[in-house]
């Protein structure tokens, strides 16, 4: 992992683009399967298994089946794509996310997103979201085929950055999804809102104004 120390002694990453995770990153809600889709669900059908919830969901992440046959097989009744839309106006922004973003754009940085997520709800929360401005591609499991920390994913990430990926700094609020970022070639930053993994990674950010003390981003003196 390439960096440098800044004024204050901390790690400051090359960051010509910036990674950022979806879920426990852009979103605060990191585990969004238990924490939202399972009560949703259950509101509907108090029967199904959580364990059935999260098989049908890592399927549809992959791409592996339709808005339509998601909800049947969970027992849930009614327009699919309006099920989609009411489900995702659970998901919170994480706090600081939208300046943080905004002084990336200011800086000339690009911007990316690399989630595990059904495609169809990344895009309809980029969109409700208002963050389509502020983030360029989204590399989304449901459209590889492939889950973090599968190096495929990855592999598609690193074709749609501006530069080498040893000048690009990845986010994630999981160590196993990092681990896999810089066998690609990035330099991981740990995003720990909660403060619960102190020790598991190099270099780590608990807010966005911490983390963009991580980052030497475009246009920065060496």
């Amino acid at each position: 992992m390439e960096g440098r120390n800044n004024k204050s002694g901390q790690k400051e990453l090359p960051a010509k683009v910036v990674v950022l995770d979806a879920h426990g990153v852009i979103f605060r809600d990191a585990d969004d399967v238990a924490e939202l889709l399972v009560p949703f669900v259950k509101a509907h059908n108090r029967v199904v298994a959580d364990s059935e919830i999260n098989e049908l969901y890592v399927k549809r992440s992959l791409g592996g089946m339709s808005a339509i046959q998601f909800w049947h097989e969970l027992g849930i009744t009614g327009n699919a794509e309006a099920l989609d839309s009411t489900y995702v106006r659970g998901y919170r922004l994480s706090p600081g996310i939208r300046q943080f973003l905004t002084q990336l754009n200011g800086n000339k940085c690009q911007v990316l997103c690399c989630s595990n997520d059904v495609a169809e709800w990344s895009r309809i929360l980029r969109t409700s979201h208002s963050l389509e401005s502020l983030i360029g591609t989204c590399v989304v499991s449901g459209d590889t085929a492939s889950r973090k920390p599968d190096m495929a994913i990855y592999v598609e990430l690193v074709k749609h950055l501006t530069c080498g990926p040893h000048e690009a700094a990845y986010v994630d609020d999981k160590a196993a999804n990092l681990r896999s970022g810089e066998e690609a070639g990035m330099n991981g930053v740990l995003f720990d809102q909660d403060r619960t993994r102190n020790g598991q990674w190099a270099t780590i950010a608990t807010n966005f104004p911490e983390l963009l003390k991580r980052l030497r981003l475009p246009g920065a003196r060496a």
